[in-house]
C-alpha cells in the first residue's frame, strides 16, 4: 500500500483529505512544516500533498517572501516523491510553472472537487512503484 504524507495546517483541510485517501492509501499527517519535514525524510512517502504558507511547530509562519521555498526542502531531501501542492496560490500560472520546475507533479486549488484530489492521486501512485511495504 502506498504511503501518504498530508502535511496541512487547516484542520478540516486536513482530516478531509486524510478521509478522502484513507481507503486507499497509508496515510501520514503532519500540521506544520517541521513535523512535515520530519515525517517526509522519516517515511519517504510515495506522495506528499502539502499547502504552501506553512506554519513551524512554534506557530511562527515563514519570513522568507518565496512560496516555493518549502518545496524546494523537500525535494532536496527526496527526489522520488511525488509531490502536490494544494494551495490557494496555485491559481497563479507563474507559481505553477515554478513549481513544476522544482519537480512538483500537480498543483490543485483546496477541495474545489473532491474528486480531483482522489484522481490526482490515483494518477500519480499508479505509475509510481510503491517504496514502502
Amino acid at each position: 500500500m502506498a504511503t501518504v504524507l498530508i502535511i496541512e495546517d487547516n484542520l478540516t483541510t486536513l482530516t478531509l483529505c486524510a478521509q478522502i485517501l484513507q481507503k486507499d492509501y497509508k496515510i501520514l499527517t503532519a500540521k506544520n512544516s517541521d513535523e512535515g519535514l520530519i515525517l517526509f525524510k522519516e517515511y519517504k512517502p510515495d506522495l506528499v500533498i502539502t499547502g504552501l504558507m506553512l506554519p513551524s511547530s512554534k506557530g511562527a509562519f515563514p519570513t522568507n517572501t518565496d512560496p516555493l521555498a518549502w518545496i524546494a526542502d523537500l525535494r532536496a531531501s527526496n527526489t522520488t516523491s511525488k509531490i502536490i501542492i494544494h494551495s490557494a496560490l496555485c491559481y497563479e500560472i507563474k507559481l505553477q510553472k515554478m513549481a513544476i520546475t522544482l519537480g512538483v507533479d500537480a498543483c490543485l486549488v483546496p477541495l474545489v472537487n473532491c474528486d480531483i484530489l482522489k484522481q490526482t492521486v490515483d494518477s500519480l501512485l499508479s505509475s509510481h512503484p510503491s517504496t514502502n511495504v
